[in-house]
């Protein structure tokens, strides 16, 4: 046996049969109830955890960019946009709040971490 890797092969394949099967509606309520609980899970997790997290994603970007091809590129691109104008249509002014003060308290971290070449670049771009 291989240490219990099998029964989680096996549930990731009916998992995905049965996505596959699914209708929009069901989609639809099993996306709700996933951004519910990552919602939650987001509110209760320490500063250490976002970290972490936050690390992980970016190195599964980095891996993924390095092999992606442009086709694929641009449509996981559209579909980011498409996702993030409906979460920004359903989201309540709360969330909002706070989604915009987590966005403005990013940007001040990273200015106030950005060399002076960085600096330059930026402000290069934002004049084009």
């Amino acid at each position: 046996n291989n240490g219990g890797q099998e029964p989680l092969r096996r549930k990731r394949d009916r998992e995905r049969l049965r996505r596959q099967n699914e209708t929009d509606e069901q989609r639809s309520i099993r996306l709700n109830k996933q951004r519910v609980l990552d919602r939650r899970r987001l509110q209760s997790e320490t500063p250490q955890e976002k970290i972490i997290r936050l690390e992980r994603m970016r190195q599964r970007a980095s891996t993924r960019n390095s092999v992606e091809t442009e086709e694929q590129r641009s449509s996981r691109l559209a579909d980011l946009r498409q996702r993030a104008t409906v979460r920004v249509n359903e989201e309540t002014e709360e969330e909002r709040t706070s989604r915009l003060a987590d966005l403005s308290q990013r940007a001040n971290v990273r200015v106030s971490e950005e060399t002076e070449e960085e600096r330059n670049g930026r402000e290069t771009d934002l004049e084009r």
